[in-house]
């Protein structure tokens, strides 16, 4: 190293110089870059999504014993902090538990009568948000 520093055409040139547009890309690019390959971007096309799932598929992580019963696991952690786990309950909301009976139908058969009902049901909700009659509470 001839321990010159490089003037501002050779600043330029690499990119390095305060200020230089090119420079701040080619930071940015690098940026993301770095950051993909630690696998801290979500993949936005399906190439991309493929490739992290092939990668996944070929580092794949076996779960260690002592986790792989989540009773077992959850009584050791109560039994180290000297906490007892106990229940919390929600309060029903037939609007999420319907939702989520049809997502855990997993794209089943709806009966037609229920389907009309989530349809009138949808309907509703949507009228009440255009006239801003939704309740806030």
């Amino acid at each position: 190293m001839s321990g010159k520093r490089p003037n501002k055409s050779e600043q330029r040139a690499k990119g390095t110089l305060a200020g230089d547009s090119n420079g701040q890309a080619a930071l940015e690019q690098e940026v993301h870059q770095a950051l993909r390959a630690m696998g801290w971007v979500v993949p936005q096309d399906g190439a991309a999504v493929q490739a992290v799932e092939s990668k996944l598929a070929a580092e794949a992580i076996t779960l260690p014993e002592a986790l792989r019963d989540a009773d077992a696991a959850l009584r050791g952690l109560s039994q180290a902090v000297g906490v007892e786990p106990r229940p919390i309950a929600f309060g029903g909301d037939s609007d999420i538990e319907a939702g989520l009976a049809r997502a855990a139908r997993e794209g089943g058969t709806i009966p037609p009568k229920v389907e009309e009902l989530m349809r009138r049901d949808r309907q509703a909700a949507e009228r009440e948000l255009d006239d801003g009659q939704v309740d806030a509470s």
